[in-house]
C-alpha cells in the first residue's frame, strides 16, 4: 500500500487507508476517518467512499473545518479512488459514533507522556513497621472505596447528572497514599478482603494500581489524579452487561465475549451524563482495552492512536483482572500475571516504559506472594526492589505458615535465591504444622 499522508512536522509518512478490525472494508483504497489528524498532508486525493463526490485535493492539509464536516455529514469512510465503494456498509451505531468523536481529537503527543521514572531513591518510603500500620488501616478504605464505586453505579443509573463527589474522595486518599510509600498500595491489594461485587473491587483496584504505575512514571500530581479518577470510571458499562454473563460459572461464549466487548460503548453513554468530566477520562474509558498491536476492542486502535493515560489503565486493569478470582476460575498467581504481562509486552500489545513501572511497583515476584528460597524455608514477598525485580524483600516463615520476624532483604543478601513461587502456603504446610 502506497504511503498517502505526511505529517508537517514528522519525515515519516503515514497510511492513506486502513482496513483494520472488524470493520466491514473490502478495499485497500479505504481510509476510515477516526484515523485523520490535524496537520495531515495529503499525498493522494480523498473522496466520500459512498459515491466518489472529492472531498480533499492531494497537496492539502487536514484542517478542524474539514473534520467538522465530515462529522456534520456523518461520514465514516473515505476513499483514494473515485469509484463508489458499493462495499462500505456498516452496521450504524451511535455509540461508536460518539467513541470516533471523543477519540478524534486525541494529539499524537497526547499518545506518549514526558516521564522520569522514579530511581530507587526518589520513590516514597517509610519504615516497614509504619507500612504495615498503613497497610492494615489501607485495607478499610479499600472496602470503604468499594462502596462509593458501587454508590456512584447505582446514581449512574437513575439520574441524568449523578454526582462524583465520594469517586473524588477516593482519589485523593489514594494519592496520599502513594505519595507515602509506593509499596503500600500492592500491600494493601495483597491484604484486601472485600465482598463487594466483583465490579466495584476491580475498578479499585484498577484505580490503585493506575495511580501507582503514574507516581513511579514521575508524573505530576494532578495527572495521576486524573489516571486514577479514569481507572474508577473505565468499567462502569459492566453494569449493562446482563448479570448472567457478568456471573456466568463457566468461560463464556463468543457471543456473551461480544457483549462483554461492547462495554466500552456502554460506559461512554455513562459518562456523557457527567457535566465537566474532562476528554481524557472518557478516552480512558472508550480505549483502556485498546492494544498497541490493534488486537483490543472497541476500535482495533493502534499505538499512535491510544490515549497515553489508556495505555497505563489498560495494564493495570489487566494486572488486576488476572489476580481476582472469578466465579468461574481461581485468581492467577500474580508471579504469573507478571510473566504473562510481559509476554504480551515483547508481543507488542503494552507500551514497555509503562510495564517497567508496573513492575518497579509489584516486582516480578509481586508482593504477597508466597516464594520458597533455595534454603529449604517458606517467606512471603514484602517489598518490591526497583533496581533488582527478581530479589524482593522477604519475610520468612515458620512451618505454621505464620512469620518468624525474620525478615531478608534478597538485593542485598546474596546466598539466598527464590526458586518457586507457591500458590498458596497452606498447601504446602505439613498435616502435624498446623
Amino acid at each position: 500500500m502506497q504511503s498517502g499522508m505526511k505529517h508537517p512536522n514528522s519525515n515519516m509518512s503515514g497510511t492513506v487507508a486502513t482496513t483494520e478490525g472488524p470493520d466491514p472494508v473490502a478495499s485497500p483504497d479505504i481510509v476510515r476517518t477516526a484515523t485523520l489528524r490535524l496537520g495531515m498532508r495529503l499525498t493522494k486525493n480523498l473522496y466520500d467512499a459512498a459515491n466518489g463526490i472529492l472531498l480533499l485535493a492531494s497537496g492539502t492539509t487536514i484542517t478542524p473545518e474539514f473534520l467538522a464536516l465530515l462529522r456534520e455529514r456523518e461520514i465514516r469512510y473515505l476513499s483514494t479512488s473515485a469509484t463508489p465503494q458499493r462495499n462500505v456498509v456498516e452496521v450504524k451505531s451511535p455509540q461508536l459514533h460518539l467513541v470516533d468523536r471523543i477519540t478524534a481529537d486525541v494529539k499524537r503527543e497526547e499518545t506518549e507522556l514526558p516521564v522520569r521514572p522514579l530511581s530507587a531513591e526518589q520513590r516514597p518510603r517509610v519504615a516497614l513497621a509504619i507500612l504495615e500500620e498503613k497497610a492494615a488501616r489501607g485495607t478499610k478504605s479499600h472496602a470503604v472505596a468499594a462502596q462509593s464505586v458501587e454508590h456512584f453505579c447505582k446514581s449512574l443509573k437513575l439520574d441524568d447528572k449523578p454526582r462524583n463527589d465520594g469517586l473524588h474522595r477516593v482519589v485523593h486518599e489514594f494519592m496520599d497514599m502513594v505519595s507515602v510509600d509506593l509499596d503500600l498500595m500492592p500491600t494493601i491489594l495483597s491484604m484486601q478482603q472485600s465482598r463487594d461485587e466483583y465490579l466495584f473491587q476491580h475498578s479499585v483496584n484498577v484505580s490503585a494500581l493506575s495511580m501507582n504505575i503514574a507516581t513511579q512514571l514521575g508524573l505530576r500530581r494532578e495527572k495521576i489524579m486524573e489516571i486514577g479518577l479514569a481507572g474508577l470510571l473505565a468499567d462502569v458499562g459492566m453494569l449493562r452487561v446482563p448479570e448472567a454473563i457478568r456471573f456466568a460459572p463457566r468461560p463464556l461464549t463468543n457471543e456473551e465475549l461480544e457483549e462483554v466487548r461492547r462495554h466500552p460503548l456502554y460506559t461512554i453513554e455513562y459518562l456523557e451524563k457527567i457535566p465537566g468530566l474532562p476528554r481524557e477520562i472518557k478516552c480512558v474509558a472508550v480505549q483502556s482495552h485498546e492494544r498497541l498491536d490493534k488486537t483490543g476492542y472497541p476500535r482495533h486502535s493502534g499505538s499512535s492512536l491510544i490515549h497515553a493515560y489508556a495505555k497505563i489503565v489498560g495494564i493495570a486493569d489487566v494486572y488486576a483482572a488476572m489476580t481476582c478470582p472469578r466465579p468461574y476460575r481461581q485468581a492467577m498467581c500474580p508471579h504469573d500475571a507478571v510473566k504473562r504481562i510481559l509476554f504480551d509486552c515483547g508481543a507488542g500489545k503494552y507500551d514497555a516504559c509503562f510495564v517497567r513501572a508496573l513492575i518497579d511497583g509489584v516486582s516480578v515476584f509481586p508482593i504477597g506472594s508466597y516464594v520458597e528460597l533455595d534454603s529449604g524455608e517458606f517467606a512471603a514477598v514484602i517489598r518490591a526492589n526497583t533496581t533488582r525485580h527478581t530479589r524482593p524483600m522477604v519475610k520468612i516463615l515458620d512451618k505454621r505458615g505464620k512469620a518468624s520476624g525474620e525478615i531478608i532483604d534478597l538485593s542485598i543478601n546474596g546466598d539466598v535465591n527464590i526458586i518457586r513461587v507457591i500458590r498458596s502456603i497452606n498447601d504446602e504446610i505439613r498435616p502435624e504444622s498446623k
